[in-house]
């Protein structure tokens, strides 16, 4: 992992001689290891640098795959971000940098995709050269140099990752889409809160896999809905939610009953009622003020229609209070 760590500072992700999973999986290792000694600084530091080395790692060599191809590699490789997100849970890190990376990744290369569709030829042409630049690198990723020859691996490697940049480049050159949407991949959380309307928020919502070091016993690892609410001119806040289990039965609940609904709550243990006060009322002291919600959901939450949820007052639905919209 040493070894990784020094030979990427040096000379970059796409030019690393060693294997970028192996790299990765040493750091995650790592991370996990300072997370039982309850060294939290660096199990950050470790569980950071794994999953950025893994979506630089795809970046490289995304125009090569297809989209399944790329969301198995996301899915794949999602408890990087899982272990990042609990190790950061005692810092002041809001951690939404990680999760606007990973969650808006492959929207991000579809757009990037349907910009290439334009139907201009040269754009085609410089398309067609990114592509089989990326598929080579790939290809070059997925191996291991042979003891004496890291050097003209690490030539090849730091020879295709030039061109996939001059490739990038000069699309980016010919095609205006194509240029917004690699712009909107470098987005910052603060620049993305600065986009919003004053009286908007936005929450980004994730389910995922939190890890409890062993305590006189076994480590155990439960599913938790975490949430991330944006404002412009304001930090970003992290809301813990509690167990996805217990929500996720809540969901399943209030939706077999929903076309039969009459009002907003029907009864002390109405369904309604308990996944309001799961959901968003950890979420309501951050969005005093806010007329308009939007919302990004992630699992069973993605089924939920937000403005039919109960209001604070029991009698009126999310839609008829003061957040007049909720938008998913």
């Amino acid at each position: 992992a040493e070894d990784g760590i020094r030979d990427i500072g040096v000379t970059g992700v796409q030019t690393c001689a060693l294997p970028i999973s192996n790299v990765a999986t040493s750091l995650f290792n790592l991370a996990n290891l300072c997370l039982e000694q309850k060294k939290e600084i660096e199990a950050i530091a470790y569980s950071k640098r794994a999953q950025e080395i893994l979506l630089a790692h795809l970046k490289a060599t995304a125009e090569g795959q297809s989209e399944s191809a790329q969301q198995v590699y996301l899915n794949k490789n999602r408890f990087y971000l899982d272990t990042f997100l609990r190790s950061s849970l005692t810092s002041n890190q809001s951690g939404y940098e990680a999760l606007l990376a990973w969650k808006g990744n492959l929207f991000l290369r579809q757009q990037r995709q349907r910009a290439f569709a334009s139907g201009d030829p040269q754009a085609q042409k410089i398309q067609t050269r990114l592509q089989d630049t990326s598929r080579q690198l790939a290809r070059l990723y997925n191996t291991t140099p042979k003891p004496g020859e890291e050097k003209p691996y690490r030539d090849k490697l730091t020879a295709l990752a030039g061109e996939l940049e001059k490739a990038e480049q000069e699309l980016a050159a010919v095609s205006a889409p194509f240029l917004r949407a690699r712009e909107r991949a470098r987005l910052k959380p603060e620049e993305l809160a600065a986009l919003l309307p004053a009286d908007s928020a936005l929450v980004d919502l994730l389910e995922y896999w939190h890890y409890l070091p062993a305590e006189g016993g076994k480590e155990t690892w439960e599913r938790l809905y975490l949430a991330w609410v944006l404002r412009p001119g304001r930090p970003v806040a992290r809301v813990p939610l509690g167990s996805a289990t217990e929500i996720n039965e809540l969901v399943s609940r209030w939706r077999a009953g929903i076309k039969k609904r009459v009002a907003p709550v029907e009864g002390d243990t109405d369904p309604a009622l308990a996944l309001r006060d799961k959901v968003l009322g950890p979420l309501l002291p951050h969005l005093e003020g806010v007329k308009s919600l939007l919302v990004s959901p992630d699992s069973q939450l993605g089924t939920v229609p937000f403005a039919a949820l109960p209001g604070r007052d029991k009698g009126k639905y999310l839609i008829e209070e003061k957040i007049g919209r909720a938008h998913v």
